[in-house]
């Protein structure tokens, strides 16, 4: 009976034991999400900016495939948009013509990741002016298929329709952004020698942990890589303008007194006028400083009342122009206050 006793006891100590242990953690099956891309890579620097295959048989406008400098910026659009990127590079439109015609992009760049054939569907093409050294304004953006053969090689030949037009004397930005749906990313090979601006690098979301959520320079984001990226521009030449593009006006009011108007914007010509438009419309004469900058002497006769009226005020361009020679309108206030300048929404 004593014994019996013994073994009923154990028996209940070590119930008691087995009850108190803690439970295992469960833990789930199944594949785990993917690690992002690393949004720099390096080879040897011979082994980068060759293309893939001979461009189309059209001019060369703008040249910026040479001194490859073996490293390469990832850009693309992804599934996942917290590793969202996008890279861009300036380029400087000469006095050679009016205006130049773009009818294709040529960039050099790689797949790399993934376990399967590299390819991009599509690829969006934005042209942005010049800001101060970084991309501004976006003039122009496309969804672009790579022509065939260029898809899977990541050096991409990219077909413009319509064209870009962009007036000479003037910085502007080409941006090239993959979408992607698979694991391979596409990057956008790097330039050691620096043209103009360095070249431009974004990712809004962050997901890198670098701070450049806006266009900030690539050797700022990522030390000691670019400056510059490898692409071509293609297209014509034309002895036509552009249509331009006015940004802001500066003051934005007056009235009863004689100014100096200062117009900003993109595309200005030579000869190009002031259109001001107080019921009646007067073609006011300019100097032009520079294809963003001109300037007009506004008269006191012009700025008259009543308080609180307004004048409409438009950039024209001398003609033949490639579409409209008139700009977009802004609106210019009579008032006898100071205001910020007047600045295109």
């Amino acid at each position: 009976m004593r014994g019996l006793s013994v073994q009923r006891c154990l028996a209940v100590i070590l119930s008691a034991v087995v009850c108190a242990s803690p439970a295992l953690p469960v833990i789930a099956q199944g594949t785990p999400p993917p690690a992002p891309p690393p949004p720099i890579g390096h080879v040897a620097p011979a082994a980068a900016g060759a293309l893939a295959l001979p461009a189309a048989a059209q001019a060369v406008l703008y040249d910026q495939v040479n001194s490859a400098n073996g490293s390469f910026i990832l850009s693309q659009n992804s599934t996942d948009n917290q590793y969202d990127t996008q890279a861009a590079d300036d380029f400087f439109v000469n006095l050679g013509s009016n205006s130049w015609q773009i009818t294709a992009v040529e960039v050099v760049g790689r797949f790399t990741g993934g376990s399967g054939p590299a390819s991009v569907t599509t690829a969006t093409v934005e042209i942005f002016a010049d800001a101060g050294g970084l991309p501004g304004y976006r003039l122009f953006a496309q969804t672009v298929q790579p022509i065939s053969g260029t898809a899977a090689t990541g050096n991409f030949f990219l077909p413009l329709s319509p064209p870009v037009r962009i007036a000479s004397n003037g910085t502007y930005w080409v941006a090239v952004q993959a979408f992607q749906t698979t694991s391979w990313y596409w990057y956008w090979d790097e330039r050691g020698t620096q043209s103009q601006s360095a070249s431009a690098w974004k990712n809004p979301s962050n997901g890198f942990s670098t701070g450049c959520l806006n266009w900030t320079a690539l050797n700022q984001c990522f030390q000691n890589e670019g400056p510059d990226l490898l692409f071509r521009l293609y297209g014509t030449t034309s002895a036509n303008q552009v249509t331009p593009v006015l940004l802001s006006l500066n003051p934005g009011s007056a009235i009863n007194r004689a100014f100096t108007l200062a117009a900003h914007g993109i595309g200005f010509a030579n000869g190009a006028t002031i259109d001001w438009t107080l019921g009646a419309t007067q073609h006011i004469s300019t100097t032009l400083s520079s294809s963003t900058n001109l300037s007009a002497a506004i008269l006191a006769a012009q700025v008259p009342g009543p308080y609180g009226g307004t004048v409409s005020v438009t950039v024209t361009n001398p003609g033949p122009c490639g579409g409209s020679c008139t700009s977009n309108a802004l609106t210019f206030t009579l008032v006898n206050r100071t205001f910020l300048p007047l600045v295109r929404r």
